[in-house]
Parts: structure tokens; C-alpha cells; sequence
């Protein structure tokens, strides 16, 4: 398996940060100024996007010979992400909202800012690489400011439970295909400030920060509501 790195603080990784925010400027201003039931479509068109994404790829694999039980199922972190994102563009469900907002966020971004990928000679995969990854934030945070979702109480706690069930699923997975989906049980060949220690210790630094940033997300929201109730005397969140 050849990885493409793209190094953090050089010309092409300014391209790929700068044209992610670009396109998510666009789309988010883009959907603060059309009617509500084109924010609706446009965030549905996101949701099916995704998820034929996932699909084509898997067919892609299949069909050139590539795919594999150990390598080629849609487990990994960003993949689940995806699949949880395109699922809440398309239903509105507010469990998937909470979902895609806590962890879907989390996972691509840190696949932008620190970018190794798989790369089989083909060039539109790393394209795919990317508009995957960048549409996958911006589904949750178009939900969140452009059609005003917002997690409900305890969510984050809540969301973080699932997700460490959803964690011990693909580590059963693995034991029984051999595999390594989310890299539970091998370190990746890659280049990455939480990929120092060695295992199982690195699972903790991903764990420390992938369920820290939900409960931040939810103080964020936590904070803003006290600000509010504040403001119009409410006391209620």
C-alpha cells in the first residue's frame, strides 16, 4: 500500500487547507441566502453524493481486482464518518446531526491538516481524497448554521458511548478478517504527531482526541445558550 504525503506548511498543503476553506465559505454562505427548501435540497444533493462516494469506491475496488476484506471495506474512521454524514444530510435525523457533528468533524479535518494518501497511480483519488473528506464537514456544520441543528442535551456524552461501542465492533472485526481498521491493532506506516507511541498507546492519544472535541463542540453550545438565556432571560437549555 503507497501513501502520497503532503507535508504540513508547504505550497501544497496551503492549496489543499486553502481550497477546503474556500469551498466551505461557498457552500455556507451559498446556503444562508437561498430559500429554506433549496438548503434542504442542496444539503440532500451533499447526502446522496456521499454516500454513491462510498459505493463507487467500493465498486471501483471490486472491479479492478483491488478490493480486499482487510483493506477494502468502508471501516475506517472517515469512512464510517461519511457514511453517519451522508445518512444525516439526507434524513435530518437528529441523532445523526449530533453524530456527524461531533465526530465527523474531527476525523477529515485531521486528514486535512496532516494529509497521507492511499495512492494507486490513479489521480482522481486523491481528488476523491479530498472532496470526500471536505464534504463530510461540511454537511454537519451546514446543518448547524445554515438550518440552525443543534445537539440536544448530554448529547456529546451520549455520542461518545456509541462511538466507543462502534470502536470495539471493528476491533472484533479485525480479529476475526485480520485486518486493521482504525488502526487498532497496528500502528499505520504514516507520519503523524499522535502516531509516536507505540501500541496500544497510540489508540489512547487518538481516543484523548477525538472525544475531547465533542465535549468541547457541546460546551460551545452549552456556552452560547447561557449567553442567550442571558440576554432574553430564559433560563432553560
Amino acid at each position: 500500500m503507497t501513501y502520497l504525503y503532503i507535508i504540513p506548511l508547504t505550497p501544497a498543503w496551503y492549496i489543499v487547507v486553502g481550497s477546503f476553506v474556500f469551498i466551505t465559505t461557498i457552500f455556507l454562505l451559498l446556503g444562508s441566502y437561498i430559500p429554506s427548501i433549496w438548503k434542504v435540497r442542496l444539503l440532500r444533493f451533499i447526502g446522496f453524493y456521499l454516500l454513491f462516494d462510498l459505493l463507487f469506491m467500493e465498486a471501483y475496488l471490486l472491479f479492478n481486482g483491488n478490493f480486499s476484506l482487510q483493506t477494502s471495506l468502508p471501516l475506517s474512521f472517515c469512512s464510517v464518518m461519511q457514511l453517519v454524514a451522508a445518512f444525516a444530510a439526507i434524513t435530518q435525523n437528529a441523532f445523526l446531526f449530533e453524530f456527524a457533528l461531533f465526530f465527523a468533524i474531527a476525523g477529515p479535518i485531521q486528514a486535512f491538516l496532516t494529509p497521507a494518501v492511499v495512492y494507486q497511480g490513479e489521480e482522481f483519488i486523491l481528488i476523491d481524497f479530498f472532496i470526500a473528506h471536505g464534504l463530510t464537514v461540511i454537511a454537519p456544520l451546514f446543518m448547524t448554521l445554515c438550518l440552525n441543528f443543534a445537539p440536544r442535551k448530554w448529547a456529546a456524552v451520549k455520542s461518545i458511548g456509541i462511538m466507543q461501542f462502534v470502536v470495539i465492533c471493528i476491533y472484533g472485526i479485525n480479529i476475526h478478517l485480520g485486518a486493521n481498521y482504525m488502526y487498532l491493532c497496528e500502528k499505520p506506516n504514516i507520519i503523524h504527531p499522535l502516531n509516536t507511541a507505540a501500541w496500544p498507546y497510540y489508540v489512547l492519544n487518538w481516543h484523548l482526541l477525538f472525544y475531547s472535541i465533542p465535549l468541547l463542540i457541546q460546551g460551545a453550545f452549552y456556552l452560547k445558550t447561557l449567553l442567550d438565556n442571558k440576554t432574553t432571560g430564559k433560563i432553560t437549555y
